[in-house]
């Protein structure tokens, strides 16, 4: 996934191109470029690592009527500078960047004998059209476009059109917008002063310049682009008084939380269901991929304990491969905090084509996955640029709550609604409480840590050791606490350390059980339970009470899961890395 902006219009200086992209940073860090026309004079500059590299090669007063920037997070070629956007064609004619990636590339290069700098499939594709002799610029895209697999948001310029800026798009996401100064591209509404902002529908190509939109088909019939509102726009990239997003952002849940429970309300979703949606469901189905998975594991955990109806989750990335049974009884709920996370989007698509109920969980509603779907459930997690998911990830979870308390209702349950929201606002004020001095003090310094729990801990845990391995580098697994002794154990040992999640005094038998298995074999355990008094410490034994005094069973798991967030984070700060751009990986996923 990448970051694409353009502007086209009056002059300006380099730095509005150049702040324009540092807000998609978030969607990747490995490297970043801009090319740019002043009149007919045209320069390329690019840079591997983050944006603070660009930006020591950039004037970023010079002039510019025309140009295009680009953030990379690597998915096809190393990275290194000949695999940085622009990508230019061999004569130097075509100038292309691209968010997405060319299934069909390696095949494509065989077949036209295309000669490449790098080893990018943008870089096929700048080529490629060079290789396109007859017609104009617009039907050369087209045309290359018509020989492409996979999925592609582009940008391209030609050398010899400086008043242009040429755009398609199939699956990756593309908008743009009237500013006063000109027209901008870019592949987040974030990006544009106006709340009013335009996009293409799949296989649309066209063009912009100074005082022109132009959008076609693949048959190059001239077609109105979608207008939408941006709803909600929020204020990015100010970090306030926090060194890092991520702290930032886990310190807004406890507010974000509030803000679920204000909107969500019985008039508020009866007016979104309209009708009773469970009617005939049999089976409900949750679909997501990393943090979306996890909540989406808490909400069928809460559906199964509540509802009485069979309640599962899914990865995405394996669940459109692995020949599920889709029937129209079932309902799906897809989860994705950008809305535009790819295989979440495909396995989307194909659940509505065999005609089951969706619904879809996000924070993004003018994002794709919001438009495919006539349910659509905002999380209300405000702007998240860290990487790693925090705040969304609570969110998440708490909607599910509340949606559960309401289907419940649905099904002729007496329960009051209100009341049940307000668990939620208690488990708020814990989280507020929270002691981050403390919390900063635990030292994981292992080669090999272990997050373990039973139940709907065992969730919690899958997504603290998510959460840990993503920011600190730290080899970190997750696994049942009951499965230690089916393999495991086996790599248990006294340069490991155990976290377990104990929030079930029901389970702390079974739970010490594994603290006595790991023990034996010289392995280090921190327990972190909601109970004083239950774990005995000892020189191999550490354990941290988490205070959830007044708090439900179902709401614990927002407690537990900030507390594994700041251990994360301070974990990561301690070993000098920084937590908003982990290495290898970017916000939004937009490629299968």
């Amino acid at each position: 996934m990448c970051g694409i902006v353009g502007y086209i219009g009056k002059e300006n200086e380099i730095s509005t191109l150049f702040y324009g992209l540092k807000k998609l940073e978030y969607r990747g860090y490995d490297s970043s470029g801009l090319a740019f026309f002043n009149g007919k004079n045209f320069k390329c500059v690019k840079s591997v690592g983050n944006m603070d590299r660009l930006k020591t090669k950039l004037n970023l007063s010079e002039k510019f009527s025309c140009g295009i920037g680009h953030t990379r997070w690597a998915t096809n070629g190393a990275v290194i500078l000949e695999n940085t956007h622009p990508v230019i064609s061999q004569s130097g004619e075509w100038i292309l960047i691209h968010n997405g990636i060319i299934e069909n590339a390696e095949e494509l290069k065989q077949r036209y004998k295309i000669e490449t700098l790098g080893n990018t499939d943008s870089e096929i594709v700048a080529n490629l059209l060079e290789k396109k002799i007859a017609g104009s610029s617009l039907e050369k895209i087209r045309d290359v476009c018509s020989e492409l697999k996979g999925s592609w948001a582009f940008l391209i310029l030609n050398r010899n059109e400086e008043n242009r800026i040429y755009i398609a798009k199939r699956k990756s996401p593309i908008y743009f917008c009237d500013s006063e100064s000109g027209k901008l591209i870019s592949s987040d509404p974030i990006c544009f002063p106006s709340k009013e902002y335009f996009s293409m529908y799949d296989n649309n190509i066209g063009f912009i310049e100074k005082d022109k939109i132009a959008v076609y088909d693949a048959n190059l019939k001239l077609i109105s682009p979608k207008k939408y509102i941006f709803k909600n726009k929020e204020e990015l990239g100010n970090k306030g008084k926090y060194e890092h997003f991520m702290l930032k952002e886990i310190k807004e849940t406890p507010e974000r939380i509030n803000k679920i429970c204000e909107k969500y309300t019985e008039d508020y979703l009866e007016k979104i269901f309209k009708k009773n949606i469970l009617s005939s469901v049999k089976f409900i189905k949750i679909i997501g991929c990393g943090s979306a998975y996890h909540s989406g594991l808490m909400g069928a955990y809460y559906f199964r304990k509540n509802l009485r109806i069979e309640s599962e989750a899914y990865l995405a990335s394996e669940y459109k491969s692995s020949r599920q049974v889709i029937n129209k009884d079932d309902l799906f709920i897809f989860v994705s905090q950008s809305g535009e996370t790819a295989d979440t989007i495909e396995c989307l698509k194909m659940v509505r084509r065999r005609g089951a109920k969706t619904i879809v969980l996000t924070n993004v509603l003018e994002s794709s996955m919001a438009k495919l779907s006539s349910v659509v459930l905002p999380i209300y997690a405000g702007p998240e640029i860290a990487v790693a998911s925090t705040k969304a990830y609570s969110c998440q979870v708490a909607v599910f709550y509340i949606l559960t308390k309401y289907f419940k209702k649905l099904l002729g349950e007496e329960i009051d609604f209100e009341k049940e929201k307000d668990k939620l606002l208690v488990a708020a004020e814990k989280i507020s409480d929270l002691n981050e001095e403390e919390i900063q003090n635990i030292s994981i310094c292992c080669e090999k840590v272990f997050f373990l729990g039973k139940g709907k801990d065992y969730i919690t845990s899958l997504e603290a050791s998510l959460k840990f391995k993503e920011i600190t580098y730290i080899n970190s697994q997750c696994c049942p606490i009951g499965e230690l002794k089916h393999g495991s154990l086996a790599v248990i040992d006294d340069c490991s350390k155990s976290l377990i999640f104990l929030s079930s005094k029901k389970l702390g038998k079974k739970v010490l059980n594994g603290v006595h298995e790991i023990t034996s074999r010289k392995g280090k355990v921190l327990v972190i339970s909601a109970f004083q008094g239950l774990v005995k410490t000892s020189d191999k034994v550490e354990s941290y009470f988490l205070n959830c005094r007044g708090l439900s069973s179902e709401t614990m798991p927002l407690v537990f899961t900030v507390f594994a967030q700041y251990l994360a984070y301070f974990n990561c700060i301690a070993r000098n890395l920084n937590p908003d751009q982990p290495r290898n990986l970017a916000k939004s996923v937009t490629v299968e």
